[in-house]
């Protein structure tokens, strides 16, 4: 399975993998007593949880020259955040054929006014979404009908229970037209989805455990929250994974585009590093990921930060890990790195990284 950045995916340090307290190379991080992991605990009573309204359509087929993307429309607002905390969001997505990895892009608009959006509170029966000129020059309306409902427990970001509501059904689309603004794909898209689902999220804790996935031994990344490049060895070390995101500007509407490329590869593209206590050394490579080429070298002439952490595996059982964080510069190989997004490529230049080793003491 290829590794999926959370929400990721907005925050380098998310894709890390790791909880922990901030490094540095003097004085050490104090040890925390086994067993006890904050980073784990369940959240505070007092805690707000931020219920959630949205409107998912399925997904549907879209093709741009002779690539067909996976398209998925989603309009989604916070009631109890002033304004609603309302999102559009158009994301297009496809694997590569025969291979375990995925790139997607996501056009994502955030209206302050100009839009409208109704909905049956009490059984999420029928919507009604119409944007006018929020989102121009895009357009987006669309009532929704439901056919089926379910609803189901949770535990809530207080840690309280909860409950889920989803609705699943029609969509009676008499306007949909994204103008993405960039080359060579997708250009303006007029495909409309027919069926979707109306969800209400009263503040669940989908995150929680999850999110602190155990995680590989190594792992190389570079750049900042808008822009960066992971590599990471699998937990176990049998495969590694290879990720880039953008953040940007959209080039319409005053809104943002984000990309994502990630592939699962083997191991030997993150050969074991070279590491000391003044320094440490390690190779990228991307033999087999479809989506990137050439290589890199990371270099650090610092003593590395040092501290503890911890996790949950597949199964939800904790393990603890010690770690060595050496600050440096990532730079190109003699084959240059790069990312071949479909909506423009990413070349990699000297850039600030990051180096995390992990041992694991359970």
């Amino acid at each position: 399975m290829v590794r999926k950045c959370a929400v990721v995916m907005a925050l380098a340090v998310a894709v890390s993998g790791f909880a922990m307290a901030s490094a540095s190379a003097a004085p050490p991080i104090p040890q925390v007593p086994a067993g006890a992991h904050p980073w784990l605990q369940a959240p505070s009573p007092a805690d707000r949880p931020e219920p959630v309204v949205e409107l998912r359509a399925d997904p549907i087929d879209v093709t741009a020259g002779s690539v067909t993307y996976s398209m998925q429309f989603r309009y989604y607002q916070q009631p109890s955040v002033p304004g609603g905390g309302r999102e559009i969001a158009v994301r297009f997505t496809r694997s590569a054929p025969g291979k375990p990895s995925v790139q997607w892009h996501e056009y994502e608009y955030a209206p302050g006014s100009g839009l409208t959006f109704t909905y049956n509170h009490q059984t999420l029966s029928r919507a009604a979404l119409a944007t006018g000129d929020s989102v121009a020059p895009s357009t987006f309306a669309m009532t929704y009908t439901a056919v089926h409902q379910h609803s189901s427990s949770c535990t809530l970001t207080n840690g309280q229970p909860g409950t889920l509501v989803r609705t699943n059904g029609r969509l009676a689309v008499s306007g949909f037209k994204l103008v993405s603004g960039t080359k060579p794909v997708f250009g303006t898209v007029t495909t409309r989805p027919t069926h979707a689902s109306l969800v209400f999220d009263p503040g669940c804790d989908h995150y929680f455990g999850p999110r602190r996935q155990c995680v590989g031994t190594e792992e190389v990344e570079a750049g900042s929250a808008y822009k960066f490049w992971d590599f990471s060895a699998g937990y176990g070390g049998s495969v590694a994974y290879q990720e880039l995101f953008q953040l940007s500007r959209h080039p319409l509407a005053g809104a943002e585009f984000s990309r994502l490329m990630s592939s699962e590869v083997a191991s030997a593209t993150l050969p074991s590093p070279n590491a000391s206590a003044t320094g440490a050394t390690a190779e990228v490579r991307t033999t087999g990921d479809p989506f990137m080429t050439g290589g890199a070298t990371f270099t650090s002439t610092r003593a590395p930060g040092t501290g503890r952490g911890g996790c949950l595996d597949d199964q939800g059982r904790r393990h603890a890990f010690t770690y060595r964080m050496y600050e440096g510069v990532l730079t190109p190989g003699p084959t240059v790195l790069v990312g071949a997004f479909d909506t423009g490529s990413i070349v990699l230049g000297p850039t600030k990284s990051e180096m995390i080793l992990r041992k694991y003491t359970s």
